[in-house]
């Protein structure tokens, strides 16, 4: 067989074998993953996107005492891909980590197992929405909305909502909301704040770890925006902190 026919043959063939392609792609990088960083020495990693200063998170993190080891969402220097500075750390002694609107492109395969792996044997992880988060943030499909207790729908996921987000069933509201990720909640996960009828904050267990999802987001300018609210600090401050 000649060479233009050979790779006609393989083009042809290419589309079968695509799925084992995809997956070698996965895993091979995990055996040539440099060690992570060291460990923090801190209680909790906050990963830091776009809409982190907006929603508060640091501010928070002070109010309730807990000390954070602070990675900023960044293009990496010389390559066309994002990554966080300082580089994602070593999970040792960690408690909580923080996704403040960062994409799942940002963590290699490794890093997400290790997400994985960190929630299930009992670590706390909370995943707010933004501008590079759930859809956008390419988690559909990835190891990472293996853990969340919703699924995205589509990349571009962001549906506008009116009201404010309240608790279903109570009386009890945060402040307005614009948009929201549009999600499917997963058996078992309990939404705790919603906004027309869509889910806000969503909560449920993995493994011996919780994980947190807020798909409401700051984008737009929604009369009293919750994230402006006294009322939203003080929810953010009690979903930092593990139940009792």
């Amino acid at each position: 067989m000649n060479l233009t026919l050979l790779t006609s043959a393989l083009r042809s063939r290419l589309s079968a074998f695509l799925p084992a392609l995809l997956i070698l792609q996965m895993i091979t990088p995990l055996a040539a993953q440099p060690s992570p960083a060291p460990a923090t020495g801190k209680p909790a990693v906050l990963l830091a996107g776009l809409a982190e200063h907006v929603l508060g998170v640091e501010a928070a993190l002070k109010a309730v005492g807990m000390d954070a080891y602070r990675c900023e969402l960044q293009t990496m220097p010389g390559q066309a891909r994002l990554g966080f500075s300082p580089a994602f750390p070593s999970l040792e002694g960690v408690h909580l980590v923080i996704m403040a609107d960062v994409p799942s492109r940002a963590f290699s395969p490794a890093d997400q197992l290790r997400i994985s792996k960190f929630v299930e044997n009992g670590g706390r992880l909370l995943v707010f929405g933004g501008f590079y988060a759930f859809g956008p943030g390419g988690l559909k499909g990835s190891f990472l909305e293996d853990v969340l207790p919703v699924t995205t729908k589509r990349t571009f996921d962001r549906v506008r909502v009116s009201g404010e987000l309240s608790q279903p069933g109570g009386s009890a509201k945060l402040g307005g909301c614009a948009w929201v990720h549009e999600v499917t909640v997963k058996k078992e996960a309990k939404i705790l704040w919603q906004a027309d009828a869509k889910p806000g904050v969503v909560s449920w267990k993995f493994g011996k770890g919780e994980v947190i999802a807020i798909t409401a987001t700051v984008l737009g300018e929604p009369a009293n925006p919750f994230w402006e609210s006294p009322a939203w600090k003080d929810e953010l401050a009690r979903l930092l902190k593990p139940a009792a």
